[in-house]
């Protein structure tokens, strides 16, 4: 194995330039409107969306993205990331939208979204969504995602329906979703999962994987752990009528409920053991050098919390 996140697509630089603070709703919306490229804006003081969008639609450079950190928590509304460009986006508590916690959509790329150990939790739709093909080149990271969804069918903890370019999905802890804790479905191509977990599905299973016409073939998961899924339901389940030749990458997984047939039966045990004592020596790389609340992974255990 390589060193811990060497082989990992690289992420958004940070942005070094001026840094506006504001403490209003207003504020923020005026200041992401006038941000450059390398600016930061962050918000230091609690706002109330009252049901509506805030809008980030940035654009950043390669050398000099743009940051909007929402440090303070952002309440009743949704953060929706449109036509941005090379835009980080960080924050701390995004809680009971009535809609979708946070959409990444309409073709934005290189958006890099970091919650830093921070929560998604209560919406009434997805805690995370991804749509629109020509939305490409984003990465999710260190999330906490609890209740979402309201729909047992649609609301998944992060509904990811297209990845292109370099995607990533590391150190996500979904807990109590209303369907699946993460749906990868329909076109997410050469998607990667790693270190993420699922517990107390509702109506569903930990993770499905698939399209009809498999688009999303090329997915890897690496140190998947689930639990709590409702009987019928495993930890990876491919979706009908996709075979399981589109699970062939499930590398170093544990769960309850899995389906031994879906992941790779040297890598993945279908038994819940230690997180640590299972993979400690895994095999396969992609493992991130840190867990959600930024301490250093030791050895290449499961899941997104180092031991």
């Amino acid at each position: 194995m390589s060193v811990f996140g060497a082989d990992l697509p690289t992420r958004n630089l940070m942005s070094i330039g001026t840094v506006t603070q504001v403490i209003s709703l207003a504020g923020l919306k005026s200041a992401i409107t006038a941000a450059k490229p390398g600016n930061t804006v962050k918000l230091t003081a609690p706002i109330d969306l009252a049901g509506r969008d805030l809008v980030i639609n940035c654009v950043g450079t390669a050398t000099l993205p743009i940051t909007i950190d929402l440090a303070a928590p952002v309440k009743n509304g949704r953060v929706l990331i449109s036509r941005a460009h090379w835009v980080n986006v960080r924050f701390k508590d995004l809680g009971y939208s009535k809609i979708d916690g946070l959409k990444i959509t309409d073709g934005s790329t290189h958006i890099d979204v970091d919650g830093r150990g921070g929560k998604i939790h209560h919406t009434t739709g997805q805690g995370i969504l991804v749509t629109d093909p020509t939305t490409t080149d984003w990465q999710i990271w260190n999330c906490r995602i609890d209740k979402a969804g309201s729909n047992s069918n649609l609301d998944h903890g992060i509904y990811a329906a297209t990845a292109k370019g370099k995607c990533v999905i590391a150190n996500v802890i979904v807990t109590n979703p209303q369907a699946y804790g993460y749906q990868l479905y329909p076109d997410c191509q050469g998607l990667i999962v790693t270190s993420c977990e699922t517990h107390g599905s509702k109506t569903r299973g930990g993770m499905v994987v698939g399209s009809e016409s498999s688009l999303t073939n090329t997915t890897t998961v690496v140190g998947l752990v689930a639990t709590g899924m409702i009987s019928s339901y495993g930890a990876v389940s491919a979706y009908p009528p996709a075979t399981t030749s589109n699970l062939g990458t499930v590398y170093d997984s544990i769960g309850t409920g899995a389906f031994a047939t879906q992941m790779h039966p040297v890598h993945c045990s279908p038994t819940l053991t230690s997180p640590k004592g299972y993979v400690a020596a895994a095999r396969y790389p992609y493992h991130p050098a840190f867990d959600i609340d930024g301490r250093p992974f030791f050895t290449a255990d499961a899941g997104a919390v180092a031991y």
